[in-house]
């Protein structure tokens, strides 16, 4: 009997510590899941307002998922809106974005390029996680780096690299 409820036991802790997350790295600051799923369309519509370079990198990159068209931001399944902007910009946020996926189309958030692009790196593994199914689930994300600063350290013993006096 004892070895039954241990095996019992140890089965069902697993249900316990299940994770319900998104596969995304990095993962973002704040993931809200809202009723609903966004379907994946056979061809997909972008905004005509969107910015060149970074959507068709966008195009590149997910083209095995659906074909593409361009609408106006009514009919679009991918719009881009700047935030309500405060008069002096924080260099702090530049590359903070939002994206809200509702059941009828995608609203990405940002008031600059780097965010526009991180918010696409990020619908891009959305939409490579969810092509089987068709479907991904209604939802508000949210996100921007944890520090302003980005850096690299390069170790030259590791690299073989001469050192410079």
């Amino acid at each position: 009997m004892q070895r039954f409820l241990l095996i019992c036991s140890v089965l069902l802790s697993g249900l316990f510590f299940a994770q319900n997350r998104l596969n995304l790295i990095p993962y973002p600051q704040k993931v809200e899941l809202l009723k609903g799923e966004f379907t994946i369309p056979g061809k997909f519509k972008l905004d005509q307002n969107l910015s060149r370079l970074e959507t068709e990198y966008f195009k590149k990159q997910i083209r095995d998922v659906f074909t593409f068209g361009i609408g106006k931001k009514e009919t679009a399944h991918l719009v881009n809106v700047p935030f309500s902007a405060p008069s002096k910009r924080n260099p702090e946020n530049e590359e903070k974005y939002a994206i809200e996926i509702s059941p009828r189309q995608i609203v990405i958030s940002s008031n600059t390029k780097q965010g526009y692009f991180l918010a696409l790196q990020t619908l891009i593994q959305l939409f490579r996680q969810y092509k089987d199914s068709g479907k991904i689930p209604a939802m508000k994300i949210e996100d921007e780096p944890k520090f302003a600063w980005r850096g690299m350290h390069l170790d030259v013993s590791r690299h073989f690299l001469r050192w410079r006096k």
